[in-house]
């Protein structure tokens, strides 16, 4: 499967050397495919998370990945962030805490939202508590405040609760959150009614997008300059509100609806195969 890392005007495709002539042809001119050995697709979990600094400095945050917590395997995964941290020509700031990028979403001014079932989890840093994370975090990816959600989405036997599965940010304390009536999902309403009162609580405005599609949820959406990318059932009755509440949190972005039912079983979405890279980073190919 190819990965993907996309700036607004460029998208770089990595694709397993077999699957590079293929991946190429289907991905158009426009698009680069380079070869890069991988085993899964997720590049926003394995590939490097990209910091700009206030001076517009950009540096490569890596983290180590163990295929969520031991689940699965991951080789080739724990290593493709060296070659595109490489392609990129960045410098490295590499730690031993087991993080994936889409455990942790930030406003880029300083805060962070992730959760403890994810982080906390046995299988990834069983010797790190809940406040040596949040000093780890603060450190590396430059935040200055971490809030703990206690968990994500149920059933999620993949990623153990990552936070883009049910939030995102749109704006500078502004977040959109998945909402579920209790009679349709007893669980999940519980666990998202407590996530909007955290947030709530620490001066967010949480805005309820309606989780109307399960194999693809729109709220793992790619935030590009001028454009909005949102994985989509394909069905009007499950994505025209979704859709409409984004566009009018988006007014100055295309709002693009793609169909993602394939990722959606797979467990992911748009957000969970892309990965952005700050404008004025140049690629070599």
């Amino acid at each position: 499967m190819a990965r993907v890392i996309a700036e607004f005007e460029k998208v770089v495709v990595y694709a397993n050397p077999k699957d590079v002539e293929l991946a190429q042809s289907m991905c158009g001119s426009s698009v680069s495919v380079v070869p890069g050995a991988v085993d899964d697709g997720w590049s926003r979990d394995t590939g490097p998370m990209l910091l700009t600094h206030a001076d517009a400095r950009v540096r490569a945050a890596c983290f180590q990945f163990n295929g969520w917590g031991g689940s699965y395997s991951y080789e080739n995964d724990a290593l493709i962030k060296w070659q595109m941290t490489e392609d990129l020509g960045l410098q490295v700031y590499n730690h031993d805490m087991v993080l994936e990028g889409g455990s942790v979403i930030m406003d880029g001014t300083g805060a962070l939202v992730t959760t403890q079932q994810c982080l906390l989890h046995d299988g990834r840093n069983p010797g790190l508590s809940q406040d040596a994370q949040s000093e780890i975090l603060k450190e590396q990816l430059g935040v200055n405040r971490v809030i703990w959600l206690p968990g994500g989405w149920s059933p999620d036997p993949i990623t153990n609760g990552h936070v883009d599965g049910i939030a995102a940010f749109v704006a500078e304390n502004t977040l959109v959150l998945n909402s579920i009536s209790q009679s349709e999902d007893p669980e999940n309403y519980q666990m998202l009614e407590q996530a909007r009162e955290i947030l709530e609580g620490e001066g967010f405005e949480v805005i309820r997008l309606p989780a109307t599609s399960f194999t693809a949820f729109h709220i793992n959406f790619y935030s590009a300059n001028g454009g909005l990318i949102v994985p989509i059932q394909g069905r009007a009755q499950v994505d025209d509100i979704p859709l409409a509440i984004l566009r009018d949190l988006h007014p100055n972005h295309q709002v693009v609806g793609v169909v993602a039912n394939t990722l959606g079983e797979a467990g992911g979405g748009i957000h969970c195969i892309t990965q952005q890279v700050p404008v004025g980073v140049c690629w070599p190919f």
